[in-house]
């Protein structure tokens, strides 16, 4: 019978992958949108696609906010439940116990996948600010050059906001997947498979929809445990 602070890890490493995850489909879509090139005289279709794209990056920012948040819950459940007096946390990751060294190792594991994801909340913000910016060009439809103005704003927008955080979240989400797998999951074979899974994610070489697959054993696993 697992102890409860490892099941209670557990299951917010299951929600950390998971919505690392997501956050990448959803912020591949945003990419496929703001691909598409902008032209003042469709003005009115262009801040239509704005605000789709605007709705897909909120979405994505709330999961990977969320991820965060729930990457620093898991580190305090370890550094609470490892403890020999639960009411005195560990100073650090460091200091978990060797009996618990795969936590350990997980743990380290977050501790990056959270700098990744703050990150990438960080570029989402630099879209939303560039789409603003385009969405003030439209306004005044008799600028000269609209066209080449509103094309800079796409660029960087894609560029430094959406594939930026994109390429972050892939490693956040790589990271987080493989956390919990860390010396927990049967044989070598079964965790190299699924490590395999959080490589492919990173490369971008694993379609969003196989995830959930992946996901769903992570929960069974959880719950076998309890």
């Amino acid at each position: 019978m697992a102890a409860r602070w490892t099941v209670l890890f557990r299951l917010r490493a299951v929600e950390v992958a998971f919505r690392c995850v997501r956050a990448c489909g959803v912020l591949a879509d945003a990419a496929e949108l703001l691909a598409l090139r902008m032209h003042g005289a469709n003005a009115q279709d262009v801040r239509a696609r704005h605000e789709l794209v605007r709705s897909l990056l909120t979405g994505a920012s709330d999961d990977l906010a969320l991820a965060a948040s729930s990457m620093k819950a898991a580190e305090l459940f370890a550094l609470y439940g490892a403890s020999a007096n639960p009411m005195l946390p560990l100073l650090s990751v460091q200091h978990v116990t060797d009996g618990n060294h795969p936590v350990r190792l997980a743990l380290s594991l977050f501790q990056s996948a959270r700098a990744y994801t703050e990150e990438a909340c960080g570029c989402v913000e630099t879209c939303c600010v560039h789409l603003r910016m385009a969405d003030d060009l439209l306004a005044v439809p008799a600028l000269p050059g609209m066209d080449g103005l509103l094309d800079v704003e796409r660029f960087i927008a894609l560029h430094a906001g959406v594939k930026a955080a994109l390429d972050l979240a892939r490693v956040s989400a790589a990271l987080a997947i493989t956390a919990p797998l860390v010396g927990e999951l049967g044989g070598v074979n079964e965790k190299r498979s699924m490590n395999s899974v959080g490589l492919a994610i990173c490369s971008d070489r694993l379609p969003y929809s196989a995830c959930p697959a992946f996901l769903r054993f992570l929960v069974i696993f959880v719950h076998e445990e309890r």
